[in-house]
């Protein structure tokens, strides 16, 4: 008898669970191993256990793949045929799928935490633009794949069109501003102001385009393209009149750098999958909280592990509520037994005396978030300390062969003297002269291990190993041993079929075609039903929005009061009045902060508010245009912070009301289509001596209003004592230009007034314009959303009636077919229930293997 290693689980007390291999022959135990080194040894075993895997799976699906070839030929008929050959061309898309297996993981974080160089340190090299100034707010994914030898950033063609669509709107915009006006705009985005260049220059064919090409290579070239297309979008939620594109771009493929591996644990993963590492917006850029969400949120769906990265300097500052409540929307959102979520504190070059020690961020970041665990048990240590600073210099010293150069290796470190003396202590100068290249070498390593880099990336990598590649390959499976039992179901009729006479056949036949007819005309009459229920809809929601309305508008107590039950007095009525609104608004409250506060975490500005609230007119006086332009930008985000928040709850209001009237209508099908399909089912038993199964559960979409995504920080520039703003009034049907005066501050002496009662009647048209905006492009929805889910219905029975149909004219061809023939097709169909049944038994057990692996991990 051989030997084997059996691993267990031992708890003592209340104690961690202690893993123990025990290595046994016959009936004793010859050795026990125990601890860490046990995790490693299995974790090692695992490894190649999923390879193998895989390599099983992509197997089957090729033998699964032949055999909806075998199936198609055998029952030739036309439409059988085609069925068939689609459900081939799926299992192949899924052979694919684990052939080409992504293992993705996204990393979140607030403005200026790092992420960025984390993720170039990972990839080698400065290849995500990075700046003090807020960067990401287009979602790119970086893929590694161990064949290429440069990278390359590659953009979809929808996506490019997308852009050169908003290039256009953007430069015809900025065309109507005059010198003031963009000298204004210009001084107070300052990091744009490349871009405003960019638009002066006149387009003429020798130009170069600012609309970005689909593939761009080189790193200096990549860079610049996605801090444009980063930053045109950032500009248009800063332009009035220019539609944010971001809501466009969330449906389509993001960019994509694809680059090669440079360091051995990312390269572990090649023979198993591509890692993919999705760089998202930071989720606390000032403004733009809102408009953002919707974008990470949309990342974080298709990511298997998450990290949420940290600054070690401001860790439990002033964002610490923002963290907790990411922390609990990605748990939402992964929707799993397993937490795949993990911490990075990034910066921890930076720690001095005094600072937190690595188990007190630990023990913080547990008590915070609830993530990781501060005690000896690493398998559930889901917090790593970082410093991407380090790891990425070392990884810069390694990909461009510095650790071959003396010469070049010390000219780049004494180019760097943050970094030199961290390498080197204080008097690096000195040392970094005696230094010999393998000293500097070995201190590298030294510097790249202290950044702990390494250690998180393989921890994250066996995470992406363990979980998302068994889970891809196990949807492959199922998926395909669903088209397995579309054989076993046609084969077992075809049997019963083939013996019968052709005039039952024929019968049969017509009397399903009658059915089918049926069906075309009850949804001819369902119509007007149909409509009556569209228009209820329109009525509820256009019931909502006035509410709605009422409570998102700014009042001058939005302002002055220190009392939030008198500042947010509104928004508890409405959550009284609308379930709908309960949760935002009890978020609001929570987070309720006054604006005297508030303002003064955000800004330096000098005025004094108890004089500002015990005026008439509710002015602000600034010895500076720059300073009362910066008040009025204040003021607008703390107000329109709030009302994003309730655009959450309109969009809520619009899915809720949604999903009930998709289930009315869903009712009313089911129930004007329900003793047709009963007769129809009665009708096929009995033609086909078997009990017929009912129609396949009718597939639900996930209702999707992300796209509608209104922005209300797009107030005009602060500009002239007076300006004229041409518009055109609705009493002259909107034919006739009219030109009205509109004061934006006014300067009187060397003082810069701001009236907040002027801003607030702005912000308040703008509120009102976006939630009908949010009205009409819910009613539009819905409209297209009807018709889909008629449309989709009938088409559903209709299909499953066709194919008893098909069914019947296969049978039909074969009993026209002589005696020897007929025998050769049954002998045909025994052949291909043969393969069938082989097939679902290995399919069976590739699944239980896949269980097992995912028990024993989870």
């Amino acid at each position: 008898m051989g030997g084997d290693r059996l691993k267990i689980g031992v708890t003592v007390g209340r104690k961690k669970t202690t893993p123990i291999a025990l290595d046994v022959f016959g009936s004793s135990v010859i050795n026990v191993t125990q601890g860490a080194e046990v995790e490693a040894m299995y974790s090692r075993d695992l490894k190649f256990d999923i390879e193998g895997l895989q390599q099983d799976v992509i197997t089957r699906l090729d033998q699964i793949s032949e055999l909806m070839t075998t199936a198609s030929n055998i029952l030739g008929e036309e439409n059988l045929n085609k069925k068939y050959t689609k459900f081939k061309q799926e299992v192949d898309t899924a052979k694919q799928q684990v052939e080409n297996l992504e293992l993705v993981m996204s990393i979140i974080a607030p403005m200026k935490a790092g992420k960025s160089t984390a993720i170039n340190a990972i990839v080698g090299q400065e290849l995500l633009p990075s700046r003090s100034d807020a960067m990401t707010t287009l979602p790119t994914e970086v893929v590694f794949k161990a064949e290429l030898e440069q990278p390359i950033l590659k953009l979809s063609q929808q996506v490019v069109s997308v852009f050169s669509k908003t290039i256009a709107a953007l430069r015809s915009n900025l065309q109507e501003f005059d010198t003031d006006q963009m000298k204004r705009i210009r001084a107070k985005y300052g990091h744009l102001d490349y871009l405003f260049k960019l638009f002066e220059k006149k387009q003429n064919p020798s130009s170069p385009s600012l609309v970005p090409k689909q593939e761009t290579f080189d790193l200096n070239d990549i860079r610049g393209t996605l801090t444009v297309l980063n930053d045109i979008i950032r500009l248009c939620s800063l332009i009035d009149g220019v539609e944010d594109p971001i809501g466009e771009l969330l449906g389509l493929d993001s960019p994509r750098i694809e680059t090669p591996f440079w360091q051995q644990d990312a390269q572990e993963t090649a023979n198993v999958g591509n890692l993919v590492i999705i760089d998202t917006p930071g989720s606390n850029e000032a403004g733009q909280e809102q408009r953002l969400e919707t974008v990470i949120r949309k990342q974080i769906e298709k990511s298997a592990v998450v990290l949420i990265m940290l600054n070690f300097g401001t860790i439990g500052a002033t964002d610490n509520d923002k963290v907790k409540t990411e922390v609990e929307n990605v748990r939402k959102l992964q929707g799993r037994g397993k937490d795949n979520l993990y911490v990075l504190v990034n910066q921890i070059d930076r720690r001095g005396k005094g600072s937190r020690t690595p188990e007190q961020v630990k023990e913080f970041v547990k008590q915070a978030y609830g993530i990781g665990d501060s005690g000896d048990n690493k398998d559930t240590n889901r917090v790593f300390e970082i410093s991407a600073h380090w790891a990425l210099f070392s990884a810069n010293f390694f990909v461009q062969g510095l650790d071959k150069n003396k010469d070049k290796a010390k000219d780049d470190i004494k180019s760097r003297p943050d970094i030199a003396r961290d390498l080197l202590g204080a008097e690096w100068e000195e040392d970094l002269e005696d230094a010999s290249l393998e000293e500097l070498e070995r201190k590298v390593r030294r510097l790249r291990e202290r950044s702990g880099f390494d250690k998180f990336l393989k921890k994250a990598i066996e995470e992406l190993m363990l979980f998302a590649a068994p889970k891809s390959m196990k949807e492959a499976l199922q998926e395909s041993c669903s088209y397995l039992n579309k054989i076993e179901e046609d084969v077992r009729l075809q049997k019963t079929a083939i013996d019968k006479k052709v005039e039952e056949t024929q019968k049969d036949k017509y009397e399903l075609e009658s059915k089918i007819h049926s069906l075309n005309n009850c949804r001819n009459r369902l119509k007007i039903q149909i409509d009556q229920k569209h228009k209820k809809l329109n009525d509820k929601l256009e019931g909502l929005i006035i509410p709605l309305k009422e409570a998102a508008r700014v009042t001058s107590n939005d302002y002055f009061s220190n009392d939030r039950n008198k500042a947010l007095k509104k928004w508890i009525q409405l959550a009284h009045q609308q379930d709908v609104a309960k949760e935002i608004v009890n978020k609001i409250i929570d987070e309720f902060i006054s604006f005297e506060v508030w303002i003064k975490e955000k800004s330096n500005l000098p005025f004094n508010w108890k004089d500002v609230n015990g005026n008439n007119d509710y002015s602000v006086k600034f010895s500076s245009q720059a300073d009362a332009e910066e008040f009025a930008k204040l003021a607008v985000d703390y107000a329109t912070g709030r009302t994003e928040k309730l655009f959450d709850s309109i969009r809520n209001a619009t899915k809720q009301e949604l999903e009930k009237s998709r289930q009315e209508l869903r009712s009313l099908l089911d129930s004007q289509t329900k003793q047709i399909i009963e007769e129809a089912m009665e009708q096929l038993s009995k033609a086909f001596d078997l009990e017929i199964p009912p129609p396949p559960p009718q597939p639900q979409p996930k209702i999707d209003l992300d796209s509608i995504q209104p922005s209300v920080n797009q107030l005009p520039e602060y500009g002239y004592v007076q300006e004229y703003e041409t518009y055109r009034p609705f009493y002259f049907l909107w034919l006739v230009k009219i030109k009205k005066k509109v004061e934006r501050y006014r300067q009187v002496g060397n003082k810069y007034s701001v009236y907040l009662n002027d801003l607030i009647t702005q912000i308040n048209e703008l509120i009102d314009t976006n939630i009908d905006r949010i009205y009409q492009g819910s009613k539009q929805y819905i409209i297209e959303q009807f018709e889909k889910d008629t449309e989709t219905f009938f088409q559903n029975l209709q299909q499953y009636l066709g194919e008893y149909q098909d069914l019947m004219n296969w049978s039909l061809t074969t009993q026209q077919q002589s005696e020897e023939k007929q025998k050769i097709m049954v002998e045909k169909i025994n052949i291909l229930e043969n393969y069938y049944n082989e097939q679902i038994t290995k399919v069976t057990n590739h699944l239980k293997q896949i269980e097992s692996l995912l028990l024993n991990n989870g």
